[in-house]
């Protein structure tokens, strides 16, 4: 996300350690989400997480998300919002503010240092969440992989072009995203000031009462996606129309606020899956349970996987 949000690479998997320092106090990428976790549970609540950070009970945060702010300054400072075209995201939000007409419209400088850290965290940790699990799930299910290998190997290459086509291949990443989705409690919308009628069954919802869809249970009820809900079946996907309002699939959400990072993510996914399977002959490491990491994730605003252990061996093509 790096070079997509600021043209500038962090480095943090290069040097192995995925630490950020800020005024000589660093911290790791692993006590965030930690931390993190208390998103999960507070999220909901904002005046009681925000009464929280001010006793200082949220300090490894405080320290990436401060990051994220000089992060975004930074760029203020070294993009020429008159000369220079943007090239990517960050560049783009600033050269908006800049250019919107109406004074009372343009983003606060808050509203821009906050869209630093969605641009990093909600942009890396989603993807790699889908990504571990749907490679734990091709691990734990075969036949899945050897038919999405099979049809990788089909292709007269893999640029993101041709991945693009696979069907099967967005199967599996939508039934990954359906059992396990990267922001699984969901996201708080409030209803409008007239209030709103539920359809099926005429509840009555006031206007300004915030409410929220949690993708994880939508995902697993039986009673739109069958008996099997809880399985891993990609082939129930085909056929389907996602952009439909009546499939309840909303791991990005829907409508005006969805994802606008979805494509993106889409791209990412593809390649590193494709890379992985084409590349590796994948099993579980020794002593990983998969019990152990199935049901081990935590909600930390976004899904908070165990690690997976993998033995992962060089294909012979």
């Amino acid at each position: 996300m790096g070079r997509v949000a600021y043209n500038h690479e962090f480095g943090m998997i290069k040097d192995g350690k995925g630490t950020v320092t800020v005024e000589g106090k660093t911290t790791s990428l692993d006590a965030l989400r930690a931390t993190m976790q208390m998103y999960g549970i507070f999220g909901p609540v904002p005046w009681l997480f925000k009464m929280i950070g001010q006793i200082g009970l949220v300090g490894e945060m405080a320290i990436f998300f401060k990051w994220c702010h000089d992060t975004m300054r930074m760029k203020q400072k070294s993009f020429d919002v008159v000369n220079d075209t943007p090239t990517d995201i960050s560049s783009w939000i600033i050269k908006s503010q800049n250019d919107a007409s109406d004074i009372n419209k343009r983003q606060t400088q808050r509203s821009i240092e906050n869209d630093s850290i969605l641009l990093i965290l909600a942009g890396s940790d989603t993807t790699a969440s889908a990504i571990t699990n749907a490679i734990f799930y091709l691990t734990r299910n075969p036949d899945c992989l050897t038919k999405l290998r099979t049809q990788l190997e089909a292709l007269p290459d893999h640029s993101l072009k041709s991945l693009a086509t696979v069907r099967y291949l967005d199967h599996i990443i939508n039934e990954t995203l359906r059992l396990k989705p990267p922001a699984i409690e969901g996201l708080v919308r409030e209803t409008p000031a007239g209030g709103i009628t539920v359809p099926d069954d005429g509840t009555f919802i006031p206007g300004g009462t915030m409410v929220s869809i949690p993708p994880w249970t939508l995902h697993r009820d039986k009673r739109f996606w069958g008996k099997d809900a809880g399985e891993f079946r990609p082939e129930r996907f085909e056929g389907v129309d996602l952009t439909s309002e009546t499939v309840p699939f909303i791991p990005f959400t829907r409508g005006a606020y969805t994802c606008p990072g979805k494509q993106l993510g889409y791209i990412e996914m593809r390649g590193v899956i494709s890379a992985v399977l084409m590349n590796f002959e994948l099993s579980l490491a020794e002593g990983q349970g998969e019990k152990d990491f199935d049901e081990g994730c935590m909600d930390s605003f976004t899904l908070a996987n165990p690690p997976l252990m993998m033995e992962l061996k060089r294909r012979e093509v």
